[in-house]
């Protein structure tokens, strides 16, 4: 196969690109196609993770990161097919017909990272006990001696996870009546990544029997629900005393102006005709959730530890996964480096003099010192403009070559 005549830096170049092509064709499916990479993107970084715990190289971390998103590519068969046999990944992604014991540990990382990935976008709730979570990815993975091992490299990763990211912002209680949603998750998991507190429920009853209890931000409706209709449950909210100003959104198939008045006398803040605009959507929770208050924002505390029990690489992929906000802090000796991340990009880093992509490719060579986040967005400096993806890929190419070679990075020339 081609993959396999290239050189390293080949086949990088060759990964990236297919992963340029794969998210091209996820991104143009109009009807979902927002929600299907954010899922490719999370489930790729977990494979990544699990891979550079093991630490199998950089061209089989990044195969798989291929893998992973090729596997979000449904409906799309002959590409799929096309992709994966020019790249060595059949038996990766489809691995059925195999024996436990012969799969190959790509492979096992995918299966076991796709289950999570299943398990986070139907059970939300389960996912926030790290035991329980683990619990059942023991009932549905094969139970032979190697899978277990991954999965617990992969606890690890969760629990690493919750280190970093686990006193995150509340940004608002949201509830959501649908019953297409409480079957197929389309809406929550996104919402979810994004920090909302999210609870779904089928019918108008489960959802007043939850008002109370959840007391939520922000309301949305299918305006054709059993037993009744979004609009009557819109009305009757907005009439109570307690829960009038809460912001209430109704969903619809319906097309045309005539609905949309109907929804916005009933008091509606806002109506969304299927199929959803994802990203306006979110742009509009955004707006209504964006008012601080004690209740609704829990101020998130920083977390600091050991670059030796969690690495550089490690630290970026976990805190950049969610789309957080914040600055990193690395102190190495009498170095100190820090890294700014804005809505999960990274854009900026200086270390001493230092800045931009340079003084970031320079402490991923750290191995030892402590490392600090606190959350902020107020940056006033932006010199890094490409990917988390790429600035990892690179920066590892730079310490292959600094291993190989046995030199410092710090000995080297600034460019």
């Amino acid at each position: 196969m081609l993959i396999r005549s290239l050189n390293e830096t080949q086949k990088l170049g060759a990964v990236n690109a297919a992963l340029l092509v794969v998210r091209t064709l996820i991104e143009s499916d109009a009807h979902d196609g927002q929600t299907k990479v954010l899922e490719a993107e999370s489930r790729a970084r977990y494979a990544q993770l699990l891979a550079s715990r093991l630490k199998l190289g950089h061209v089989t971390t990044h195969r798989l990161a291929l893998a992973a998103w090729l596997s979000a590519l449904e409906g799309r068969d002959s590409v799929l097919h096309q992709l994966s046999a020019e790249h060595d990944l059949d038996d990766v992604l489809f691995p059925q017909g195999q024996m436990v014991e012969d799969m190959r540990t790509e492979a096992r990382i995918l299966g076991i990272v796709k289950c999570y990935e299943m398990l986070k976008k139907q059970y939300p709730d389960i996912i926030t006990d790290l035991e329980q979570t683990l619990l059942y990815l023991k009932e549905i993975l094969p139970s032979d001696p190697e899978h277990r091992r991954l999965l617990r490299i992969f606890a690890k990763i969760l629990e690493d996870e919750v280190f970093l990211v686990g006193n995150k912002t509340v940004a608002g209680r949201i509830l959501i009546v649908d019953p297409d949603e409480a079957v197929t998750p389309v809406l929550s998991p996104p919402l979810i990544s994004e920090g909302y507190d999210v609870r779904v429920v089928a019918s108008v009853d489960a959802a007043k029997s939850m008002l109370e209890e959840f007391s939520p931000h922000l309301i949305m409706a299918e305006m054709d629900l059993p037993l009744d209709t979004g609009i009557d449950f819109c009305r009757e909210i907005k009439s109570d005393r307690n829960l009038g100003k809460t912001p209430f959104i109704i969903l619809t198939w319906s097309q045309g102006h005539r609905t949309e008045t109907k929804c916005l006398k009933a008091g509606a803040d806002d109506v969304f005709a299927r199929p959803i605009d994802l990203e306006m959507l979110f742009l509009k929770v955004q707006r209504y959730l964006a008012a601080p208050s004690d209740d609704k924002r829990v101020a998130a505390t920083g977390v600091s530890g050991s670059l030796s029990d969690v690495s550089f690489t490690d630290i970026i992929q976990i805190i950049t996964v969610g789309s957080k906000s914040l600055e990193l802090t690395l102190v190495n000796g009498d170095q100190v480096g820090s890294v700014y991340i804005l809505d999960g990009q990274i854009i900026h880093a200086e270390l001493g003099d230092i800045e931009g992509a340079e003084a970031f490719y320079r402490m991923m060579h750290w191995q030892k010192g402590t490392f600090k986040t606190q959350q902020r967005s107020d940056f006033d400096k932006h010199s890094i403009h490409g990917s988390v993806m790429g600035l990892l890929m690179e920066g590892s190419r730079r310490v292959d070559e600094t291993d190989s070679s046995g030199a410092s990075i710090t000995e080297k020339p600034v460019q």
